[in-house]
Parts: C-alpha cells; sequence; structure tokens
C-alpha cells in the first residue's frame, strides 16, 4: 500500500498474537489526518486562531483592533462569514479566514476666532490617520496667527495639512490688525476746497476720534467721534496746513494713531507800497533827500509755497551768523521772479538805483520784535515767510534783502552789527547787508578783496517820501563786528 499517495495519513500498527499454538498477524489503522487553519489580517488589527488542527476540531477565532479602528467582518474565499469579532469554526480541511478591520471616521470642525476675520475651509468626517487640507484666507483687517487645537498652535500656516487621530476642533486664530491710517484727497487743487479722509481698516472698532488741527498754530478745528465715522469731509474756505489724525480703540483694547498732513494751498495777494530816488532831469529842481517815484504791487504767492519754508527744520530757527545764511534763498522761483521784477522795472537805470529800489522794498515791509510774532526772543524767518506775513525783524528783512540782491547779481555779506544808544546807554544786536555795487559810496567793509556796501533793511521810513538809509548809509552807534557771505 502507497501511503504516500493518501491524502490523509494512516498509522499503520501490526501485532502478532498466538492462537492455539499458531501465530495470527493483526493489524490495525488509525487516523492521524490534520488540516491547516491560517488566519489573517487587514491593517487596522491583528488575528488569533492560525494553527494546525484535526478534521473535526473546533477552533475559537479572535480578531482585536488597533487604535483608531474597528473590527468589520471575518471573510473567507472573499465572502463574509461573520460580524463577530469572536467567532468559533469547524475544521473540515484547510481553511484561509481574513479579519478585515475598517478605520474609525472622525468629525473635524473649523471656525475663526473673530466672526468675518477670514474664511476657513476642510471641515469634514474622516478616516483616522488620514491627511487632509485645512485653509484660512484673510480679510482686510485682520492678520492671519495659525490654527489652534485646544487652545495650542499647530501650524502657524494659512494652509496646512492635518493627520486626523481622533474628533477635533481646529480654530482659526487671527489677530486685529491695530493700523489707524488712512488716505487723504482733496476735492480741488486751491481752496475752496473739500478734505476728505478715509479709513483704510474698519473691523473691531470699540471707538473712533478724527481731529483736525491747525498745523502753524495748534488749534483745534474739528473733532469726529463715535465707533463709525471711517470717512470724513471737511470744507476750507483759505488756505491752511492742517494735520489730521485719527484714534481708534479696538474691542480687544488696543489703540492706534495715526496723523497725516494737508495743505490746503490758496492764491494770497499782498500789497507793497514803496518809494524809491531815481535821477531825472528835474532832480536838479528838487532835494536830493526826497523819493520821487512810488511804487504799489500786488504780488500773488502759494499759501502751500508759504508753508513749506514756515514747517521748514533743516536750520535751528535762534541759530548763529554762519547758519542763518542759510536762510537766503536767493534761489527759490519766487525770490527769483520778484528779483527779476524789481530789476525790469529799473531798466534803463544805474546798478545803484536799482539797489536802491530794492532795498525800498524790502524797507517797506512793517518790523515786527519775534516776541510778538513768535513768542519767543529769537526766531529766523525764511524770505517767504516775511513776504507772506509782511512783518519781520532785522534778520528777517536782511535775508531777504541779502536774497533778492543775489538774485538780482550782486554778491552780498551778512552783517552781524553791534548797536549802541547814546541816550540810553543800551547795546543791543543786528544783523545787515553788505553788498558790492558799481558806483556806490558811503560805509563799507573789505572782504576777501571786495568793497560791500552797507545796506539798512529795516529803516522802514525810509520806503516814504522822505529818503534816507540807502545803500552806505550806517545809522550812528552801530559797529560791524563781522562779515559772513552769501554763497
Amino acid at each position: 500500500m502507497n501511503f504516500t499517495a493518501l491524502q490523509k495519513k494512516i498509522i499503520v500498527i501490526a501485532a502478532i498474537v498466538m492462537v492455539a499454538g499458531s501465530a495470527s498477524v493483526l493489524y490495525w489503522y488509525e487516523n492521524v489526518d490534520t488540516d491547516m487553519v491560517a488566519v489573517e489580517a487587514t491593517a487596522g488589527g491583528t488575528a488569533t486562531g492560525n494553527g494546525t488542527y484535526h478534521d473535526g476540531d473546533t477552533v475559537t477565532l479572535t480578531a482585536s483592533a488597533d487604535h483608531g479602528y474597528t473590527f468589520s467582518e471575518w471573510t473567507e474565499d472573499g465572502k463574509k462569514l461573520s460580524g463577530n469579532a469572536s467567532i468559533t469554526v469547524t475544521v473540515h480541511g484547510d481553511r484561509c479566514l481574513k479579519a478585515v478591520f475598517v478605520p474609525i471616521k472622525y468629525a473635524v470642525t473649523v471656525s475663526e476666532n473673530y466672526g468675518g476675520a477670514g474664511t476657513v475651509s476642510g471641515a469634514g468626517t474622516y478616516d483616522y490617520n488620514s491627511a487632509h487640507t485645512f485653509t484660512a484666507t484673510t480679510n482686510s483687517g485682520y492678520s492671519f496667527v495659525g490654527w489652534y487645537i485646544n487652545g495650542k498652535l499647530v501650524s502657524a500656516s494659512s494652509s496646512f495639512k492635518y493627520t486626523v487621530t481622533g474628533s477635533a476642533a481646529l480654530t482659526a486664530k487671527y489677530s486685529i490688525v491695530h493700523d489707524a491710517s488712512f488716505t487723504v484727497s482733496e476735492s480741488a487743487k486751491k481752496a475752496p476746497l473739500t478734505l476728505s479722509t478715509f479709513s483704510e481698516y474698519n473691523v473691531q472698532v470699540q471707538t473712533r476720534t478724527w481731529t483736525y488741527t491747525d498745523a502753524v498754530t495748534g488749534s483745534t478745528i474739528r473733532t469726529f467721534q463715535g465707533s463709525g465715522f471711517n470717512a470724513t469731509s471737511l470744507v476750507f474756505s483759505n488756505g491752511e496746513a492742517v494735520n489730521i489724525t485719527q484714534t481708534v480703540t479696538y474691542t480687544d483694547g488696543v489703540r492706534s494713531t495715526h496723523t497725516e498732513k494737508a495743505v490746503v494751498d490758496q492764491d494770497v495777494t499782498r500789497t507793497f507800497t514803496w518809494h524809491y530816488q531815481v535821477k531825472t532831469w528835474y532832480s536838479g529842481l528838487t532835494s536830493w533827500f526826497l523819493n520821487n517815484r512810488e511804487e504799489t504791487w500786488n504780488q500773488t504767492f502759494s499759501y502751500a509755497w508759504y508753508y513749506g519754508y514756515v514747517s521748514d527744520t533743516d536750520i535751528p530757527r535762534s541759530c548763529s551768523m554762519t547758519a542763518g545764511v542759510g536762510y537766503v534763498t536767493y534761489d527759490d522761483r519766487v525770490i527769483e521772479t520778484l528779483a527779476a521784477s524789481l530789476s525790469s522795472l529799473m531798466s534803463g537805470h544805474t546798478s545803484l538805483e536799482k539797489a536802491n529800489c530794492i532795498l525800498k522794498f524790502v524797507q517797506s515791509i512793517p518790523y515786527a520784535y519775534d516776541t510778538d510774532t513768535h513768542s519767543v526772543s529769537n526766531y529766523w524767518d525764511y524770505p517767504a515767510e516775511l513776504l507772506y506775513e509782511q512783518k519781520g525783524d532785522c534778520e528777517d528783512h536782511a535775508v531777504l534783502l541779502s536774497a533778492l540782491y543775489k538774485a538780482a547779481g550782486y554778491d552780498n555779506v551778512l552783517y552781524y552789527v553791534k548797536c549802541y544808544d547814546s541816550s540810553t546807554g543800551e547795546t543791543d544786536y543786528h544783523v545787515a547787508v553788505g553788498t558790492d555795487i558799481p558806483g556806490a559810496s558811503g560805509t563799507y567793509t573789505t572782504y576777501a578783496g571786495v568793497k560791500y556796501y552797507y545796506c539798512e533793511g529795516t529803516a522802514t521810513e525810509s520806503a516814504g517820501i522822505v529818503d534816507y538809509s540807502d545803500v552806505g548809509d550806517k545809522p550812528s552807534g552801530y559797529t560791524i563786528l563781522g562779515e559772513y557771505p552769501v554763497k
């Protein structure tokens, strides 16, 4: 008998038995047939019960799910066998059974800490250990901070992949942009016009205040207040420099302030009347100390031009003579035009007559102390300021006269002068001009080989009918201490 050909394993046992003096051989067979039970498990769990069994044996198979998975079913040959995690099967030949596990599905929600701060996406129900993209966009007035779960940062990126390991509530955290900046627009180029403001950011505002302030005097022009007012409009009839300030308090308690300056431009006319002297055929019939010509000019100046100098801080307003030369803005377009007009007025006359005419023009502007105009003892004005305001003290007249002379082609220096009043015994200090004029006579100093003749810019009465204080005329008691060239 060929046992190896048998599908079942058979053990043959033989024994010799003596019966009545004769030997007999007895045979019997024992069935030791075995079967294989193979147990498999999909990802997400384990299964027990795998082994070798005798045909007809009963076997208990048990499936255990890993974290994040749940048992689904037992299958055999692709067919569902049972939905129970623990089952008993009877061995009847080799068998292959599979424990099937599936991931648990978890809900992931998304939200934002400020309603309207942005748009969040990615919420859904997802398999355990699966990765999904969550995205947050940001609206104006907010900044994205990060994605948080239970108050802990999980990503600082607005778009990121999150691996699901359980139910989760993702919060897109935003911060408020604490920025009170705004834009300013004008309805026209010159006054009258309307200034309009519009705030750049208008979210989470608790209170808001707009303040319009005169940039020169500091006085308040108008205030708007409330949680609204993200835009304002105000009409201006005259030239004015305005500081516009927006102060915003946000719902998180933070305060932000921003200021913009707007210059409302306007063409302003100033009138200048002065007398000066020229030689004529009848000069011999009149006293030489009379001014025989009179001029009245209406000069138009831009407020924006004027304010550009008012707000200039390049040179200290209380400065030395060396620094004060910087106030002589002879290359300013308005000064150049005015100097050309004065020169044209004196066309055909001598350089000395032209210089005296310009001197009388400056002398015609009223004198005013710095303590009255600026509430300080020393304050240098630019020529633009003296022309626009039509009042100033000695250094203001001096820098205007110097600028006009230089623009007209006459080199000059600033004089630092000591003044002594013999009647009171008082001493003071003064600023005047020395200019290089052909044909001049009188008081002069020589600087770098050039004669500069004294010119007194503050002799306001000399611009009237009676002529005195021309080029070369220095008042008594005045001593020139130094020259400061205008380059």
